[in-house]
């Protein structure tokens, strides 16, 4: 039995390894690229999900119904939100007789 330390035959080995192949230990960071892979990927698809969100929000707005109510409709129901925006009456429009 070696009187080394098992912390001490790990870094030997892998100091030799990463000579042996010419490469670079990622074992510290392959954890943050996935982390922040992560994060960048939910804020990119936020920044989308309330950016689409404005489109019924703009027809239903232009119409002249409230802007903020469509909006916060269409953040949680997109698809419904869209059809009702463009199925609801026009309230700017003069009336027709």
């Amino acid at each position: 039995m070696s009187t080394e330390s098992h912390a001490i035959r790990v870094m030997r080995s892998e100091t030799a390894a990463r000579e042996n192949l010419g490469a670079h230990s990622t074992m510290g960071g392959t954890a943050v690229i996935a982390a922040n892979g992560f994060w960048l990927w939910w804020t990119l698809a936020l920044i989308v999900w309330v950016a689409i969100a404005f489109w019924p929000a703009r027809v239903a707005g232009r119409k002249g119904h409230s802007f903020f109510l469509y909006f916060l409709f269409s953040l949680v129901f997109f698809p419904a939100a869209l059809i009702v925006a463009y199925l609801v009456p026009d309230r700017s429009a003069p009336a027709l007789r």
